[in-house]
């Protein structure tokens, strides 16, 4: 078995990405590697928009606030102190495919389909990345106990 040693999860935080960071969590124990997590802001309206909207999704950088924070809260209930974690705004199959470049990545593991805005795309996300990149990717069903 190969050993992973930089492990990289993207995270809507449904159930099935919670599934494939459990997964990632026990592998990267047993191999005794580096986690990276990634959350793409699926949605940032634009300027001329945001004045329509609540001012709870209007501000880009309230948005990323919220989603550091909610994947802090994520890492630290799965007891996860000393990952890494990413949160940008864009296009999710892009930015996983530089996050996989930048930080040295070995495997990806993700959900095939969430329950966010980008979830309801992952099964397109996650076969985009599976044809961009080099490394391995491990793609996870919802979790057959749950």
């Amino acid at each position: 078995m190969l050993q992973y040693k930089n492990i990289l999860v993207p995270v809507d935080f449904s159930k099935t990405s919670r599934y494939a960071l459990k997964n990632a969590i026990d592998l990267t124990r047993m191999n005794h590697g580096s986690l990276t997590l990634i959350h793409i802001v699926d949605y940032v309206p634009p300027p001329y928009v945001a004045a329509e909207i609540p001012t709870i999704y209007a501000s880009e950088d309230l948005m990323i606030e919220r989603a550091e924070k909610h994947l802090t809260d994520w890492a630290q209930e799965l007891g996860l102190s000393d990952c890494k974690k990413i949160v940008q705004t864009g296009p999710a199959k892009k930015l996983i495919v530089k996050a996989v470049k930048e930080n040295n990545v070995d495997l990806v593991i993700m959900g095939t389909h969430g329950e966010t805005g980008i979830g309801r795309l992952l099964g397109s996300t996650a076969n985009a990345v599976v044809q961009r990149v080099k490394c391995d990717v491990l793609v996870v069903h919802k979790d057959p106990s749950a």
